[in-house]
């Protein structure tokens, strides 16, 4: 009987912690047998087997997810179906999912763990993704969680031998984050769709307005990419603060006359010295109301003083668990775009230097660190010597009070794991590795100092009209942790001096407006002004922040939309278009429907939550972005384009001519998911299942020609048959899914193309050839009367098409509706040609007969000769001119079976003609 070795199956989101996984566990290396492909690791620890896989860190490409790219997203449609299904948004790596599913099913796993890093998007990707995958291979029982705070080997192995399930919490955030990033997918997608379509046909009607934006897209096509970039909610709120902020810095601030404004009192202190200082409770609705109360107040000297309040207020070091304050730190003190400063704390995390960069799930996670000892080798480092020193100091004086030396720290947050210097082999050759290790240090160390301590002193004041103002002045009792911050740390908690027995002396009052002075946005001020928005995490920011840089919009945008025409009229018509996705008020709906799911008490409520916090959401951004419609065309209206009066223009017939399907038709997977039409950037087109990981199905799609759906279902499939409306070659039908079984199992031509299927009589009913009886008997002929054989696909005939324009050549086509490869017919050549079983020495074709006149004929390959007038190199195709006639003529060979450049093939040709001659 045969023995089954149970096995524990760890499943990680990176190769790098996969590969350092098995380095831990792996206690027999020699006995382990590696997998070739090295898509999983094998490892043995005594009796125990685990198997450890990767999903390739398909993390980072959470948000450039695959749903933006597909068509025929209708978000109409996804209200009015309760059971439309929510996909699989990210790029799962395929190699790695069918691995594991492998896996799944040759291997006994006891015990499934998903070793993830502590965010929501891992937690999410695991749960829906990982889960699937487990369920569809029958593994019944709930996967495990380890959550990797740190690559420390022995908190490894802790954290593996204490493995537990997932909370019924973490499974709602699951589905929150999902249903998230969906909507935000759909959202992106349908406005994208609009917003390019519109621009394009406002290119194309070429108005004034738009002239310059048509010349610069003709003189660099590659900027054309910038009117595609998908607009999700997150995108907008950034394009938006950054146009809305541009716009005020272009206006003059002394002209601004509406607007709250509040009034400084310039407080002159016994010394001679003079401080300016907002007076509280005090504010005006404009600037003449303001202007009044300073004229009022010219000749008020000294003011009383009333009351006087003190509060201390303790100000604690900066928080360790802030990703967004750390990089936007970073970035003021080194410079660093965001993005690169958080890839090399990435780096640094795979490396094992510091914990997690991006804790943002999992905050009762634990790392057991000697923090003292820490302490102690930093402050043996020069650039850590100050604060070290310090830090050591404080804590041995609390160690006195107490008798034990406790450092006051958080288990859970961005610190480092080792200690090194400068010049240690790790950051030698690492410059900018080692300037963002600095700053994450000195932010650890702040720790284990105390807090600053500061005195806020309130003090009424007696002014006429006004009796509730008062000033604030502050005392700075202990700067704490601040005396090793960067210098200006607590420059905000400014103080003047002042004598309880005494009024002030005021020398006079200023107005200021309550908006906040502005500046140009960088990635890191940006970032951390849309952390306050609860859009997702910090890292889903770094990324939609990049992409806006990558793709030329904050550039643009970000200079006053001075530097073209473009720029201006991109912005404003994007703002017109998009304002209410990043605004405040549909933020605030869209976040309170995923709210909702919270409240869910059972996993049994958690769907009908789900469906009735997407029906909720979309209706509302329907309703918007209807709204947003008309704002649009006014704009559009004032540059001098009116789309309602222009027709069907040039882009709305091309998309017309590439995609009709009926409204009440569908294509159906095998597996019963809905089939979408995708076309990629190259045009070529493909189905694809809806269920893109549970079933992962595609079919190919003719490149050229109008698709429709018919109301026709194939014998073979029982999928509904297409008919193709192609310029090149006519109409014809077309099943994808047996064209594709086909050309999976090399059965040639007999299944998929219609007229040549073996079960075309079985399939087609007398009424369905009789409804299109012209189409398929020319189709039928043209098969009868093809052309051995296509030299591209080397698989179909070739047949005659007549071009339709009075005086156009006459052309081959492949009868292949996935390659459609042409030839040219001279006209001398037109209604003279016999098909023959010639086969011609240089390419897969067969030479036609050629008849001038009666007892005139010749021999031609098309194929040939046509590439002998593209390139003039050789004397080929017409036979009795052919530089290899003899040869050809004088040995009946078989054509090739494979493609082969003509060169080579002639050259293997007369190597075969010469060894039969001796």
């Amino acid at each position: 009987m045969s023995f089954i070795e149970h096995a524990t199956l760890i499943v990680t989101d990176d190769q790098r912690i996969a590969r350092h996984l098995h380095s831990i566990l792996d206690k027999n290396p020699k006995k382990t047998s590696p997998d070739p492909a090295g898509l999983f690791f094998v490892a043995r620890a005594g009796k125990k087997k685990y198997i450890i896989i990767s999903t390739n860190g398909h993390l980072q490409l959470f948000q450039n997810s695959s749903i933006y790219k597909w068509s025929g997203i209708d978000p109409k449609k996804i209200i009015e179906d309760d059971n439309s299904v929510i996909p699989v948004l990210n790029s799962f790596n395929k190699k790695s999912f069918y691995t594991l599913q492998k896996i799944l099913q040759t291997e006994r796993i006891s015990e499934a763990i998903l070793a993830l890093v502590p965010d929501i998007n891992a937690i999410t990707i695991g749960l829906k993704e990982v889960g699937n995958v487990l369920h569809k291979a029958g593994y019944d029982r709930p996967p495990k969680k380890v959550m990797l705070h740190s690559l420390d080997p022995v908190t490894i192995l802790d954290q593996l031998g204490k493995a537990s399930g997932f909370p019924f919490d973490d499974i709602k955030a699951a589905e929150i984050e999902q249903l998230r990033s969906y909507l935000d997918a759909v959202i992106s997608f349908s406005i994208t769709q609009e917003i390019t379509y519109t621009i394009k046909r406002c290119i194309e009607i070429a108005s004034p307005s738009f002239k310059e934006l048509k010349d610069i897209l003709a003189q660099d096509a590659r900027e054309s990419k910038n009117l595609l970039i998908p607009l999700s909610r997150a995108q907008a709120l950034i394009l938006l603060l950054v146009h809305a902020n541009n716009k005020l810095l272009a206006k003059d601030p002394a002209s601004i006359e509406a607007g709250q404004h509040v009034v400084h009192a310039r407080i002159v202190q016994p010394g001679g010295a003079r401080v300016d200082v907002p007076v509280n409770n005090i504010t005006f609705p404009d600037m003449a109301s303001a202007r009044t109360f300073v004229e009022s107040m010219k000749n008020e000297r000294h003011v009383r003083i009333g009351t006087i309040t003190s509060t201390e207020i303790r100000l604690q070091p900066p928080s360790l668990f802030d990703l967004t304050s750390l990089i936007e730190q970073v970035s003021g003190e080194t410079g660093f775009p965001t993005n690169y400063t958080y890839k090399i704390l990435l780096d640094m995390y795979y490396s094992r230097m510091i914990s997690y960069p991006n804790p943002e799930r999992d905050p009762a996670g634990f790392i057991s660190l000697d923090h003292v000892a820490m302490l102690k080798e930093f402050a043996a480092i020069d650039e850590f010597e100050d604060i070290g020193k310090a830090a050591l100091d404080h804590q041995q004086r609390n160690a006195g009070v107490r008798g034990e030396m406790a450092p006051r720290v958080a288990t859970v947050g961005i610190f480092p794991l080792q200690v090194q210097g400068k010049n240690s082999p790790f950051f030698k050759g690492r410059p900018n590795y080692w300037k963002i290790y600095v700053v994450l240090v000195r932010r650890y160390m702040l720790q284990f100092l105390p807090p600053a301590i500061i005195v806020e002193n309130r003090i009424s004041i007696m002014l006429k009209d006004h009796p509730s103002a008062s000033i604030n002045s502050w005392k700075i009792e202990d700067e704490g942790f601040a005396h090793h911050c960067k210098e200006g740390y607590l420059a905000r908690y400014t103080g003047f001096s002042f004598d309880v027995l005494k009024s002030l002396e005021i020398e006079a009052f200023s107005i200021h407006p309550v908006a906040k002075p502005r500046a140009f946005y960088t990635d890191a001020s940006l970032l951390a002004e849309i952390k306050n928005y609860n859009l997702g995490d910090t890292v889903s920011h770094l990324f939609m922040i990049e992409k806006l840089i990558t793709n030329n919009y904050l550039q643009v945008v970000n200079k006053n939309l001075k530097l073209t025409k473009r720029g201006e009229l991109i912005a404003d018509f994007l703002k017109e278009t998009f304002a209410f996705l990043g605004s405040l008020e549909f933020t605030t709906f869209f976040m309170k429907a995923l709210q909702g799911i919270h409240a869910v008490a059972s996993p049994a409520e958690m769907q009908g939550a789900i469906v009735a916090a997407r029906k909720a959401v979309l209706a509302e951004y329907l309703a918007q972005f209807s709204r947003a419609r008309e704002r649009t065309n006014d704009f559009l209206l004032k540059q001098g384009i009116n789309l309602s009066m222009n027709g069907e223009g040039i882009f709305d017939a091309e998309q017309k001519g590439r995609f009709a399907l009926a409204p009440e038709l569908h294509l159906f997977c095998p597996c019963g998911s809905p089939m979408k039409v995708i076309e990629t950037k190259t045009k070529t087109r493909f189905l694809a299942c809806e269920n893109r990981l549970g079933c992962g199905k595609t079919a190919a799609l003719p490149r050229d020609g109008k698709i429709e759906v018919m109301d026709k279902a194939c014998k073979i499939c029982g999928k509904n048959v297409l008919r193709i409306e192609s310029a090149d070659r006519g109409t014809y039908f077309f099943c994808p899914i047996c064209w594709m079984e086909s050309y999976s199992q090399a059965h040639g031509e007999s299944l998929g193309y219609c007229v040549t299927c073996d079960t075309f009589n079985a399939c087609w009913t007398a009424e369905e050839v009789s409804n299109h009886e012209s189409s398929l008997a020319a189709l039928a002929l043209q098969h009868e009367t093809g052309y051995d054989k296509c030299p591209r696909c080397q698989k179909s005939r070739m047949i005659m098409v007549q071009d339709a324009s009075e005086g156009a050549a006459a052309k081959l086509v492949c009868e292949n509706p996935l390659c459609n490869f042409k030839l040219v017919i001279p006209q001398r050549f037109t209604g003279k040609m016999e098909r023959t079983e010639k086969k011609c020495l240089i390419c897969p074709m067969n030479a036609v007969l050629v008849t001038v006149k009666e007892g005139t004929s010749f021999h031609v390959c098309i194929n040939c000769y046509n590439q002998h007038l593209k390139r003039k190199e050789e004397q080929i195709g017409f036979c009795l001119g052919c530089m290899y006639h003899d040869a050809c003529f004088t040995n009946e060979l078989k054509h090739l079976e494979i493609k082969e450049s003509i060169r080579d093939s002639i050259r293997k040709r007369m190597n075969e003609a010469s060894t039969s001659k001796e």
